[in-house]
């Protein structure tokens, strides 16, 4: 007898039974199974032998029939999972919008945001408590929209300033990331509003011991440093805190903001703040929410093509914030030819048919994984199958 199970599988590599992807696995029985004819004038002792590797072939070909099946359920549960894996991670592959004429833009191959927030002052500036749960509520969004997202809360002086070294070096010396920075906490004017500083957990009043504050603060000299290290093409800084200076002079813009266009993948370094000197940072904020609206759903897509741009984002918070506080954010590039000329982007709509990347449906399911074959086996008695 020969015996003979052929199984092809397509797209599977089921190495442990030795199949072949795209092949055809062959099980050959060494003997004739239950051939009388072959046995007659053999020995006893190789008719027993003849007998008992028939009798393992037959367990072997049982014991393929039972266990086969739940193998290859096996193997098909791994690769939806890792499907399921691969589409759960496709929102950090990059963003491509479509741009004014329907031109292709690729400007991010991943997004990262750097969150900090001081609400417990240490050293006399009054506490901030909503910070937390609004920055929580920041991560989410951005988490939602692709971004991996870095938050440190209260940190010392020391604490504050590594915290951006460490986030530029590992994520801000490629060109194709997006970078993100928000910082939530007090912030303090000097000299007439000629040097701004972000204030960390350990600062001291200024109007009590000035000389420890500058020791302490981190100044804004030292942000726009490495706002011209970083290589990545664009980055946001965003500031709930009050500053003056003419690197947050508001750029004048008449009527809608421009379209997305070639000219927005070029550098930008841009900035929004929550307001000016002298403008007090209220208990619960408002500008980050306004902040979260305007991303999550969509509030400051002035031209409702699915995606927020630096400079609407910085029009929209101007218009906005002002409603509910004393404060009136201001906006713009830095000011630097080289890193002005660009936009910063953010998805935050479902977006029409012809734009991919991040906020884009989810591709298709993958097919199932189909397995094609036949059982083939030739005897001189009948072979039970089950």
């Amino acid at each position: 007898m020969n015996s003979e199970l052929d199984f092809a599988l397509f797209g599977v590599d089921c190495s442990r039974f030795d199949f072949r992807v795209m092949g055809v696995w062959s099980l050959r029985a060494k003997g004739d199974i239950g051939s009388r004819n072959s046995v007659q004038g053999t020995p006893s002792s190789e008719r027993h032998q003849i007998a008992m590797g028939a009798r393992t072939d037959e367990f072997h070909l049982r014991l393929m029939q039972y266990f086969l099946p739940l193998y290859l359920l096996a193997v098909a549960l791994v690769m939806s999972v890792a499907a399921v894996a691969a589409e759960g991670n496709s929102d950090r592959r990059g963003v491509v919008v479509v741009g004014n004429g329907e031109d292709e833009l690729t400007l991010y191959r991943a997004s990262y945001a750097l969150l900090v927030g001081v609400s417990d002052y240490t050293a006399g500036w009054p506490d901030l408590e909503s910070v937390p749960g609004e920055l929580e509520s920041v991560e989410t969004t951005l988490r939602e929209r692709g971004f991996t997202v870095v938050t440190h809360l209260n940190p010392t002086s020391e604490q504050l300033e590594r915290a951006f070294e460490d986030f530029i070096d590992e994520y801000g010396l490629d060109g194709d990331n997006r970078l993100l920075f928000m910082f939530a906490g007090h912030g303090h004017t000097r000299l007439a509003g000629s040097k701004g500083y972000l204030v960390p957990a350990d600062a001291p009043d200024p109007l009590v011991d000035e000389q420890g504050f500058i020791r302490k603060a981190l100044s804004l000299n030292q942000v726009m440093s490495w706002a011209r290290r970083i290589e990545s093409r664009h980055a946001l800084f965003l500031f709930d805190s009050c500053f003056s200076g003419t690197v947050f002079k508001t750029r004048e813009l008449a009527g809608a903001p421009a379209a997305i266009s070639q000219l927005t993948a070029e550098p930008v370094r841009y900035f929004i703040t929550a307001g000016k000197a002298g403008e007090a940072v209220p208990a619960q904020s408002v500008f980050t929410p306004a902040f979260v609206d305007a991303i999550r759903f969509g509030a400051a897509d002035m031209n409702q093509d699915g995606y927020v741009t630096g400079t609407e984002l910085g029009l929209y918070l101007r218009s906005e914030v002002p409603r509910f506080a004393r404060q009136t954010p201001q906006f713009g590039p830095i000011q630097d030819y080289e890193l002005s000329r660009g936009d910063f982007v953010i998805a935050v709509s479902q977006p029409r048919p012809l734009v991919k990347g991040i906020g884009a449906p989810p591709p298709p399911p993958p097919a199932p994984v189909t397995f094609t074959g036949h059982l083939q086996v030739n005897s001189d008695r009948p072979v039970e199958v089950y």
